[in-house]
């Protein structure tokens, strides 16, 4: 989640980047969060991320300025970190069970089976009335 304040006097669309603060790589995030910030207004844009390593990690976001501008601190620029978050690894409690397998696997078994018992038996009948 970032807060961003527009102190500015017209509302604004902006977006921004980050990377990971510990390793400067860039963060795996959803693609360029942001949105509307009208004039003098604070809004909190949520968005989510990921990290690779279990370790803390905090992120430094930077707006993304409009190439059109020639002034990169036009809109006060700089960038943001962010608190450090603690990444463990998911651990999976339950192992899967071999059960619903076997048991899908046995009723298409018995399926086959009467499938090519009526076969046999249809073609048994057809045989004896040629006869």
């Amino acid at each position: 989640m970032a807060t961003i304040a527009n102190r500015g006097t017209a509302p604004a669309i902006v977006y921004f980047t980050c990377d990971v603060t510990e390793t400067g790589a860039a963060a795996q995030m959803t693609s360029y969060p942001g949105g509307l910030v009208e004039a003098g207004e604070e809004v909190t844009i949520q968005f989510s991320w990921m990290n690779s390593d279990v370790d803390n990690a905090s992120l430094t976001c930077e707006i993304l300025t409009p190439t059109q501008l020639v002034d990169e601190d036009a809109f006060g620029g700089g960038t943001a970190s962010s608190e450090q978050i603690t990444w463990v690894d998911a651990e999976d409690d339950e192992d899967g069970s071999i059960l619903p397998v076997v048991v899908a696997f046995a009723i298409a078994v018995v399926a086959m089976a009467a499938f090519f018992f009526r076969m046999t038996k249809s073609s048994g009948e057809d045989e004896e009335e040629l006869y």
